[in-house]
């Protein structure tokens, strides 16, 4: 069978749980006695080389063998007692960092410390020091041997045999051997570890049914040899993508695909497709479609600009008049298999509470454990644990990481640090910690769900503190209303509200966020203040019959932040961007829909988009609620153009995925496909602007393209992985999570990473650089020379690809899964 191999400790593309599971009945892998003259070269095979974790056939003449090479194991921070003779050596001499000093109530510039311990009579690094001295991180630790590469593409190295194929009855060599090889974690001295795809063009058609065995024995793998079935109706093949959790009975838009890119071997056309098929988990064929030729191998997309971004041909393999429910996967005869999935009613529920554990794992002011959240932490940044909150003199807007640093070292100079009672709670933004105030576009859209829902919101359970998953308040309220009570309490008396908080030069390598003894709070900002505004009022309303108290508070907290912002046409002078101008409308138009009071409607009207419909919705909350309101409160002819706009976008969106490969959706058609975007993981990737649409039209169409959005990021995609943790059969195993990694724990589920970008195209490359010198020396082909789609490194290191925020993927995530689990 071409499925995994057991476990080996490297998790990959390929060695998926549902499938080792499913077929690990019929996994062989043998070493046996082949006359030596098969070969031309002969390696060793230890017991800690290489791995091999998955055999499959990609093509009727090509096999990939998958092999893991080298692990890193990362201890995570330990407890450290002094003892004598321990010698603390500082690191980066000429690069101090300002720290918190307790004892003289001040930043001042400490370096960070190795240190070092006589072992067994030899100088021993026990690790770096925790800036509050009481831990120490170890280096991490490479378990397993490399792969030597040197005979890798040489078709000698291996040798193809079947005793029931006539046509390797005698060892045969392949004709060809192409490669892809990618880092899966960060290195350690040179050493990476490296998952080698490696595709064998045999010299005649596998034979279905027919098993072989193939001897690597130019190869350093822990076996001389693997055995491989080729029974494609339950063989796992890697050049069939298709959705990892699946749909319900009634989405629109169910697809598949089959592809493969050689790496060294360029793109691949695979021919004589004549039908694919659903398969049961009894392996009943219960569906027959024809593969459809999306993209021929040459051909350009239109992904943004006109290219070759997958650099391959692609078939799509369309089931949508499928409902049954059940589990399936798709087959194409004569090649093999994708992972398996479900047809359910509760697919995308699942999905979605999975993706709302990522918000409770990313809380800041709370200890997390198990059972409700996914990652043991003490409590980081609550100021009854002795942490300082410093009031800065600089808006959000001024930056972040560095620039909170100095504005606090400067106070700090002068004796004019002041503590910020009160503030704590929010969430940690990626590895940074900090809270910023555009966390509240992600509560924006939790508190849209519920309020276009109510009855899914208010009958759905999260994953919450027991405080919390008690009360009176539907989860996905609580969740939303967690991160809004931290605004609340950046609130000044006056009405403004501060920005948000954060550490002044973000996470240390050797720390944890329970650790910060000191952050600052940002001044004050007509965009922070205005945007508090709207979530507030709407808060108010969807909480009106629910906690009436509650709601209360927070009209009267939206009152007073509107009020600041009109009393203040400076603080507007200064920040003329698009998006004061969005969050204007969605404060003014929430205050009408809250109060019903003409000032808000006629300062809406002022603002609104609508008065000249662009080609994009640039006030998407805004013009949304407005469309939402009953009809008699507002204009028949702005509710038109509100509703014409968003199925106008909806359009141009669907329009555009049928121009690229893998059918990538979005209504912002103009964003390019760069670092720190998510343009692959992320539906709708910079918008949210299609479940819209839906809402407003009902048009089944629309409602296709809200599934084709998630179809690709949920594991549809040539890397066979969904891009959040915790979901479907493979996931990234390295975001950039600082809290665990130093823990030494897994990453905690539902964080979505940036993923996928044009790493080759001119904008991405000034940002990237530095991560494709110094962290892709496993590469092969050239870092740079990899398909868009498969250009993800789960490395850790790499910010732009690994890294994720509150409000560009949790939010957007959480309300596609969610809308497709309420929607009727």
């Amino acid at each position: 069978m071409g499925m995994p191999l057991p476990d080996t400790g490297c998790l990959t593309s390929m060695t998926t749980f549902s499938s080792r599971l499913s077929f690990i009945a019929n996994l062989a892998v043998l070493s046996f006695a082949v006359p030596a003259a098969a070969w031309s070269v002969v390696a060793a095979h230890p017991a800690d080389g290489p791995k091999v974790v998955a055999v499959s056939a990609v093509a009727r003449d090509i096999l990939a063998i998958v092999i893991c090479a080298n692990t890193i194991e990362h201890p995570g921070l330990v407890p450290y007692t002094a003892a004598p003779g321990d010698e603390a050596v500082e690191k980066d001499k000429d690069k101090p960092q300002w720290m918190w000093d307790e004892s003289r109530k001040a930043f001042a510039q400490l370096c960070e410390k190795d240190i070092y311990r006589v072992v067994a009579g030899q100088r021993t690094r026990l690790g770096t020091l925790s800036p509050d001295g009481t831990r120490v991180l170890p280096a991490d630790n490479v378990i397993g041997k490399p792969l030597e590469t040197r005979l890798v593409d040489d078709p000698s190295a291996y040798a193809i045999t079947s005793t029931d194929d006539p046509a390797y009855a005698k060892p045969l060599p392949p004709k060809a051997v192409n490669r892809k090889s990618k880092p899966t974690d960060s290195g350690v001295d040179g050493c990476q570890p490296v998952e080698h795809h490696i595709y064998l063009r045999l010299p005649t058609p596998l034979i279905d049914g027919r098993s072989y065995t193939i001897a690597l024995q130019g190869l350093n793998t822990a076996v001389e040899s693997v055995a491989y079935r080729h029974d494609t109706a339950n063989a796992r093949s890697e050049a069939v993508h298709a959705i990892h959790t699946g749909y319900r009975p009634n989405d629109p838009s169910k697809r598949a695909s089959l592809s493969i890119w050689l790496g060294t071997g360029g793109g691949y056309q695979h021919e004589g497709l004549e039908a694919f098929e659903l398969r049961d988990d009894k392996g009943k064929v219960v569906f027959t479609g024809k593969p459809v030729l999306v993209k021929a191998k040459d051909a350009t997309e239109t992904l943004i600009a006109a290219k070759d971004y997958a650099k391959t041909a692609v078939w799509g393999l369309d089931f949508s008049t499928f409902d049954k429910p059940g589990r399936y996967r798709v087959h194409v005869p004569g090649i093999g298999c994708s992972d398996t999935f479900e047809i359910a009613a509760d697919v995308w529920t699942r999905a979605f509470i999975t993706s709302m554990r990522g918000f409770v794992n990313q809380r800041n002011g709370i200890a997390l454990e198990a059972p409700w959240a996914d990652l043991k932490r003490p409590r980081p940044f609550h100021p009854d644990d002795g942490v300082h909150f410093f009031q800065l003199t600089i808006p959000e807007r001024a930056g972040q990481e560095g620039a909170r640093g100095d504005d606090l070292v400067k106070l700090s100079k002068a004796g004019a640090l002041r503590e910020a009672p009160g503030v704590w709670g929010g969430y940690q933004d990626a590895g940074d910690w900090d809270s910023l105030s555009g966390h509240l576009a992600a509560t924006e859209l939790l508190l849209e769900l519920a309020e276009m829902f109510p009855t899914f919101a208010a009958s759905t359970r999260l994953s919450l503190p027991p405080a919390e998953a008690g009360n009176k308040i539907p989860d996905v309220l609580d969740e939303a209303l967690w991160n809004l009570a931290l605004f609340r309490r950046l609130q000044l008396p006056d009405g403004s509200v501060r920005g948000g908080y954060g550490e002044g030069w973000g996470a240390r390598p050797a720390a944890t966020s329970s650790q910060g003894k000191a952050v600052g709070v940002y001044a004050p900002d007509l965009g922070t203040t205005i945007l508090y505004a709207g979530c507030a009022a709407k808060a108010s309303r969807v909480l009106a019959k629910i906690d009436a108290a509650l709601a209360s508070d927070f009209r009267a907290s939206s009152l007073e932040a509107w009020a600041w912002a009109e009393a203040h046409p400076d603080a507007a002078a200064t920040d003329a961007s698009p998006a004061a101008s969005r969050w204007h409308a969605f404060a003014a138009i929430e205050l009408y829909a809250l109060t019903s009071e003409a000032r808000f409607r006629d300062a809406f009207i002022k603002v609104t988009e609508l008065a000249k419909p662009g080609r994009f919705v640039e006030q998407p909350e805004a013009t949304f609620t407005y469309a939402c309101l009953p009809a008699a409160s507002t204009d028949a002819e702005l509710r038109k153009k509100a509703v014409a706009l968003f199925a106008s976008v909806a359009d141009n969106a669907i329009a555009f995925a049928a121009g690229n490969a893998f059918g990538v959706i979005t209504d912002r058609t103009d964003l390019p496909m760069i670092s720190w975007v998510g343009y692959f993981s992320t539906p709708g990737m910079a918008s949210q602007n299609l479940p819209r649409a839906h809402f407003l039209t009902k048009d089944p169409r629309h409602l296709a393209a809200v599934v084709q959005a998630c179809t690709y990021g949920l594991g549809a995609n040539p890397e066979n992985r969904t891009y959040t943790v915790g979901v479907g059969h493979d996931w990234p195993r390295h975001p950039l999570h600082v809290d665990s990694r130093a823990s030494g724990q897994p990453a905690p589920v539902g964080i979505t990473i940036y993923g996928c970008a044009d790493e080759a195209g001119d904008m991405s490359r000034g940002s990237n650089d530095w991560v494709h010198k110094w962290f892709t020396y496993g590469m092969v082909p050239d870092s740079y020379s990899w398909p868009a789609q498969e250009s993800d490194l789960d490395i850790f290191v790499a910010p732009s690809l690994d890294e994720f925020t509150i409000s560009q993927q949790l939010g957007p995530v959480s309300f596609f899964w969610g809308y497709l689990a309420a929607r009727p």
